[in-house]
């Protein structure tokens, strides 16, 4: 399968400032202009579908950061093997992975993983999510995150999603399913709610 997008890169970097001193490119034409210089200015990045070829991989990967199959959103049993999704891969080596499910006329993202961060990489899979949620014809892309989730909470806002419920105490329907879900989360922080985010489509 061809990859969703590819991008080589030959680059050398020179100092253009702009006249207030500061970098005129967007924050994410700059987060790219890292990754490249921080890997000697040659590279390949491509953001590909899940495919067989890559299944094992993600499977093994969402194994070890998520502890699923199975996850659990909103009380539903949800099985990550099977999911669609996204990889970006830089120079032959899994990145980021974000994976989501199509349900009457919405999509969810279940997942998003960027190892690198600060490199524009969650907001290159979250954005092509959001397109494969608009060919499909979804109504809205939301999500579910945790209470304790601050990064992910801060993050999800600055790309445009808003908090539209907030689901108390609903973590303790999800230990019933998956008992392995841990009490204290992030920064020591009680992980009991789930946090719902969505942008209408």
């Amino acid at each position: 399968m061809f990859p969703y997008t590819t991008v080589v890169y030959f680059f050398q970097m020179t100092s253009i400032p702009s006249p207030h001193g500061m970098w005129s490119a967007r924050p994410d034409v700059r987060s790219l202009i890292k990754i490249i210089a921080e890997n000697g200015g040659v590279m390949l990045m491509s953001l590909y579908p899940i495919s067989d070829a890559y299944r094992s991989d993600v499977n093994n990967i969402l194994q070890e950061e998520w502890h699923c199959p199975p996850l659990i959103s909103r009380g539903r049993i949800i099985d990550t093997t099977i999911l669609p999704g996204f990889l970006f891969i830089e120079n032959d080596t899994i990145a980021g992975i974000v994976t989501y499910n199509i349900e009457n006329a919405e999509c969810e993202i279940i997942t998003l993983n960027s190892f690198k961060e600060n490199r524009g990489i969650g907001t290159m899979l979250v954005n092509a999510v959001l397109e494969a949620a608009r060919k499909n014809g979804c109504e809205r892309l939301w999500l579910i995150t945790t209470n304790d989730d601050i990064n992910a909470i801060r993050f999800y806002q600055k790309k445009g999603f808003d908090l539209v419920a907030a689901h108390i105490n609903a973590i303790e329907i999800s230990r019933r399913l998956k008992p392995e879900i841990p009490l204290i989360g992030m920064d020591d922080i009680p992980i009991k709610h789930e946090l719902e985010f969505e942008i209408k489509l």
